[in-house]
C-alpha cells in the first residue's frame, strides 16, 4: 500500500462527501455562512514595506473608567498624569527596542472613526494598544495623638493606580490579549502636637509672694503684694510640630501611575513572542515547504517575521484538491492531507528549518512525488495549536 493508493483513497472519499453535499443542507448553510462572516469586506493587508520582525504597534490615549475611584481624590485633577500614560508607555517600548511603535498623532483621526483596516493599511500596524485607568485612589489613614491630643500623630497616604490594557488586532478587531497592572506608593508623616506654654506677670493685691529670712540682703522685704508670676498649660490651644514634609498627594499619584506603567512594560516585553504569534497566525495558512536538505529536514518559507521560534511543532499537509469559484477563480475550498509531524530546529527572520518527529513518515515525505508537489506550491506546515 504505497503513497499513491493512499492518495486515490482519500480522492474518492472526498468525492462522495461532495456527492452526498457533505451532511445535510442545514449544515452546508451553516458553514457558509461562517465562512462569509469570516471574509473581511475590505483587504486589511500590510504593504511589503512594514514587513519585519517586530510587530508594528500604536498606543491609544488612555480613557478614564466610570469607577476609577472610590475615595474623594478627583481623578480628572491629574489630567496632565493621565495625558503622559499613553506617551509614556509609547516612548519605553520604542526605546527598549522589542517593538517598532508609530506615534499615536499620526493615526488619531483614524482611530477616532475606528477605521482599524485604514491603520493597518496606510501604516502597517498589527495591533493597538488600547488602555483604560481602572483605578486613581489616594488614601489616608492617622494613627496616635497620645494623652489628651498630646503626643505623635502618624498620617499615612497610600496611592492607587490600577492600569488596564487590551491588545487589539487590526485586522479583525479582536482583542487577543488583556491584562491590568497596579502600582501603589505609600508616605508615612509624623507629627507631634504640645500644648502651648505661657508665661507671664499680672497684678493681684490679693496674692502676696512671700521671700525667705535667710535672704538677708533682703531684710526688710519680706512681704510684696501684687505682683504674681504665673506659667499656664492649656489643651485647648495646641501647636504642632512636623517631622516629615513628605506628604505631596501629586507626586504620590505620579509615582503609582509610573510603577503601573513599568509593569506594563515589562508583560509587554516579556510576551512579544506570544502577541508576535497570535498576531500573524492567520498567515501561517499560507506557511509552504520550500524545500528539503539532505533528505532528512524541510525548510519552510517563514520564519520570526510570522512569529516561529524553535520547538514548535507543526503539520505537513499535501493539498490534494482545490476548490475553484468559476466566477471570480478564487480557490474558496481546499482539502489536505496530513503526512507528517515536524519541529523547529533552527529559525531566521524568513524561514525555517524542521525535523520529523512523528512515526515513520520520512518515506513518504522524501518521496520523489511529493517534492514534485512542493516545487508546485502543494505542500503546506501548519501549526499545532
Amino acid at each position: 500500500m504505497n503513497h499513491n493508493f493512499f492518495r486515490r483513497v482519500t480522492y474518492s472519499i472526498l468525492a462522495s462527501l461532495i456527492a452526498f453535499g457533505i451532511g445535510n443542507d442545514k449544515s452546508v448553510n451553516a458553514q457558509d455562512k461562517q465562512d462569509n462572516l469570516s471574509i473581511p469586506k475590505q483587504s486589511c493587508s500590510i504593504p511589503p514595506r512594514f514587513t519585519a520582525e517586530k510587530l508594528r504597534i500604536a498606543v491609544a490615549s488612555f480613557t478614564v473608567n466610570g469607577t476609577a475611584t472610590n475615595s474623594p481624590t478627583n481623578v480628572y485633577s491629574y489630567r496632565p498624569e493621565i495625558n503622559r500614560i499613553s506617551d509614556t508607555i509609547a516612548s519605553r517600548l520604542a526605546k527598549e527596542g522589542n517593538f517598532a511603535v508609530v506615534e499615536r498623532t499620526q493615526i488619531s483621526k483614524l482611530y477616532q472613526n475606528k477605521q482599524l483596516c485604514k491603520i493597518r493599511h496606510q501604516f502597517g500596524i498589527e495591533a493597538l494598544i488600547i488602555g483604560s485607568i481602572d483605578r486613581f485612589d489616594l488614601t489616608k489613614r492617622t494613627s496616635g495623638g497620645g494623652f489628651l491630643g498630646f503626643g505623635k500623630t502618624t498620617i499615612k497616604t497610600d496611592a492607587d493606580v490600577e492600569l488596564n490594557v487590551r491588545i487589539v488586532n487590526t485586522a479583525t478587531g479582536e482583542i487577543i490579549d488583556t491584562f491590568s497592572e497596579i502600582g501603589n506608593t505609600k508616605s508615612s508623616d509624623s507629627n507631634v502636637k504640645i500644648p502651648k506654654m505661657s508665661v507671664g506677670i499680672r497684678n493681684n493685691n490679693n496674692y502676696t509672694n512671700t521671700i525667705t529670712n535667710q535672704d538677708t540682703y533682703l531684710n526688710g522685704y519680706n512681704d510684696v503684694r501684687g505682683t504674681e508670676f504665673f506659667l499656664t498649660l492649656t489643651t485647648d490651644n495646641t501647636e504642632e510640630i512636623s517631622h516629615s514634609s513628605t506628604e505631596n498627594e501629586g507626586s504620590l499619584m505620579t509615582l503609582a501611575t509610573k510603577k503601573s506603567i513599568s509593569q506594563i512594560i515589562l508583560t509587554l516585553n516579556a510576551n512579544r513572542d506570544k502577541l508576535t504569534y497570535a498576531l500573524r497566525k492567520s498567515s501561517h495558512n499560507n506557511t509552504l515547504v520550500a524545500g528539503i536538505i539532505a533528505d532528512k529536514f524541510v525548510v519552510l518559507n517563514q520564519g520570526k517575521f510570522h512569529g516561529y521560534k524553535v520547538g514548535m511543532k507543526l503539520v505537513i499537509h499535501e493539498v490534494t484538491h482545490k476548490i475553484v469559484d468559476p466566477k471570480t477563480k478564487e480557490v474558496i475550498r481546499t482539502f489536505k492531507l496530513p503526512i507528517a509531524k515536524v519541529e523547529l530546529i533552527d529559525v531566521d527572520n524568513k524561514s525555517s528549518i524542521a525535523k520529523i518527529i512523528s512515526g515513520n513518515t520520512s518515506r513518504i515525505l522524501f518521496s520523489e512525488e511529493i517534492k514534485k508537489q512542493i516545487e508546485e506550491g502543494n505542500i503546506l506546515a501548519q501549526p499545532i495549536d
